[in-house]
């Protein structure tokens, strides 16, 4: 029997459409050194997607978000075992500072800028797959 487990990304979304970015460590021991992903981690065994979310956006830029929306799960198998993560939206409400708690940077990136930068996995695809689903422009890539 295939092993289920559970992964969260988060999309914060500012005013002007620039989704929150990390720039990964360049440390070879972990998944896509030096790349730019979006805020993501592990659905712990005690936690509901939702709650990891708001833990992995707390642990990482020091955000409370005030409202989530659930995009989309996608699935993916690796090795036998299937990952089920949950794709979020935020949108910023700019009255919280973003601190840089992992990684080499967090900055809000504009669509256009997304393009040219090293990107973790498929984040590019959950962000044109978010972009197709809200029919939204200002998340065009």
């Amino acid at each position: 029997m295939a092993e289920r487990m559970g992964a969260v990304c988060v999309m914060v979304r500012d005013n002007d459409g620039a989704i929150l970015m990390q720039h990964r460590d360049n440390n070879p021991g972990i998944l896509y050194p030096d790349h730019w992903s979006l805020l993501s981690g592990a659905v712990e065994s005690s936690e509901t997607p939702e709650q990891a979310m708001a833990r992995e956006l707390l642990e990482e830029a020091g955000y409370i978000a005030r409202a989530m929306t659930l995009l989309f799960t996608s699935p993916q198998t690796v090795g036998g075992t299937t990952i089920e993560r949950h794709i979020f939206l935020v949108d910023y409400d700019s009255s919280q500072t973003i601190i840089c708690n992992e990684g080499r940077e967090i900055r809000f990136v504009t669509p256009v800028e997304i393009l040219r930068l090293k990107v973790f996995g498929d984040h590019i695809g959950f962000i044109q797959r978010a972009r197709s689903k809200l029919n939204h422009n200002r998340l065009s890539i």
